[in-house]
């Protein structure tokens, strides 16, 4: 994969500031986590969006148990809070510890989900029972209106660290790095002027 040392990452004619320090983007993992935020907010006038990390005790060699985890998850939340899609970002990422741990991105209808507490839970939940455990990162979530490109600056700076080369490496060559949900891109978004607050 190509490894981008700029500061800024290019996306649909706008200059987007990237957190590229100290080793570079891969430009693939930057191109797939934007198309996912942007195509998700194609689809919600709110989004919200939530960080975790997610740890685990034992090294695997595949990825089994981010797939499983995303799969229960998108269940109970459609269920709960009638949600009609669940995005997601996850990558990889050992360097020196035992065992890969995963920085995982939600996204979510903030129209349905404007905090991030019983997400917190059932997601704590469902990897508990998978055997690991949780780390919630400080400045956990961000809610964004479209239109806001101030806080989806901030957003997607701070995903752009998932895309950084360091901790990448240590997988078998069949394992992926990294992950995204398939939204496609709505054509046809609802229209409505930014009012500045949530």
């Amino acid at each position: 994969m190509h490894i981008s040392i700029a500061d800024f990452y290019s996306y649909k004619g706008n200059q987007w500031k990237v957190n590229n320090r100290p080793s570079g983007c891969y430009t693939p993992i930057l191109k797939s986590s934007f198309e996912q935020i942007f195509n998700f907010q194609s689809h919600h006038l709110k989004l919200m969006a939530i960080r975790y990390d997610l740890h685990q005790p034992s090294y695997v060699l595949l990825n089994k148990q981010i797939t499983v985890f995303f799969r229960r998850l998108s269940k109970q939340l459609k269920a709960k809070y009638k949600i009609h899609r669940l995005g997601y970002i996850w990558v990889r990422e050992q360097e020196k510890a035992k065992s890969p741990h995963y920085h995982i991105v939600l996204l979510l209808d903030g129209k349905n989900i404007m905090y991030p507490g019983w997400v917190n839970i059932i997601s704590k939940r469902i990897w508990s029972e998978l055997g690991g455990f949780i780390y919630y990162p400080r400045h956990q979530y961000y809610k964004i209106q479209r239109g806001d490109n101030k806080n989806m600056a901030r957003l997607l700076y701070r995903v752009s660290y998932f895309a950084k080369a360091r901790g990448k490496r240590k997988k078998p060559p069949q394992t992926k790095n990294y992950g995204t949900s398939r939204i496609e891109f709505n054509p046809k978004p609802t229209n409505k002027r930014f009012t500045g607050y949530y």
